[in-house]
């Protein structure tokens, strides 16, 4: 008898045993919802900054680095913990990105952007000539983001930053005048000359002041005809 107790008291600590984790995962799907169901509406529940994950020591680590705030820092290491894979990779670049950048927070908040789109492009190659015309320019930190995505992957960038400098010598802001010049630039492969755009324009002026003149001419003809006409 006494060893049939102890097999059944065994038995029921394995199932006590089991039906706690049975409750920790419970706990934690329902904190992942409460979670979800917060960042969807941008409130969170009473009390769900408990039933967060914990920020991994590495994130943890860059934004104290870079003085990252908390909703910066949240919201990356909730994208990186779905990029087991290239994890190591993945910080070695953001931590790159965050070297380079004027405002960290800046630049990492449009790499996790492109982190939870799928598309995300390192820290690109910032060569010299890059880093010459991004100083020459003085491009802020998002406008250097969207140069080094679409310029530095194709063969002709030397062209394209030689194209992009002649749009931009005359701008007020070369980091906002960039952007749609760098949207044309990754759809077409190429972009217009900035000297025909000015031609068109003299082109236009000129048909405009020749338009001008013809019609004063009639009106001053008319004014003739019709003095005549009285005098007559």
């Amino acid at each position: 008898m006494s060893m049939a107790n102890q097999a059944s008291g065994g038995a029921a600590a394995v199932e006590s045993d089991e039906e706690k984790e049975e409750k920790k995962e419970t706990v934690a799907s329902a904190g992942s919802s409460v979670a979800a169901k917060g960042r969807g509406k941008g409130k969170r529940a009473p009390n769900a900054e408990h039933c967060l994950p914990p920020i991994l020591p590495e994130i943890d680590e860059l934004c104290k680095k870079f003085a990252i705030e908390d909703k910066i820092t949240r919201r990356l290491n909730d994208v990186m913990m779905t990029r087991e894979d290239s994890f190591e990779t993945d910080m070695k670049c953001l931590w790159e990105v965050c070297e380079q950048a004027k405002k960290p927070s800046g630049s990492l908040m449009v790499k996790i952007g492109e982190l939870e789109r799928g598309c995300f492009t390192g820290a690109g190659k910032l060569d010299q000539e890059m880093a010459n015309f991004r100083s020459k320019f003085k491009l802020d930190d998002k406008a250097l983001a969207r140069f080094v995505d679409v310029v530095h992957r194709r063969n002709e960038k030397q062209e394209d930053m030689r194209q992009l400098e002649r749009h931009l010598r005359n701008a007020a802001n070369p980091s906002q005048a960039i952007m749609p010049l760098l949207s044309v630039l990754k759809k077409e492969g190429r972009l217009p000359s900035p000297d025909r755009d000015k031609d068109k324009d003299r082109d236009r002026a000129r048909r405009y002041r020749s338009k001008s003149k013809s019609r004063s001419r009639s009106k001053k003809g008319d004014k003739k005809r019709k003095s005549r006409s009285r005098s007559r």
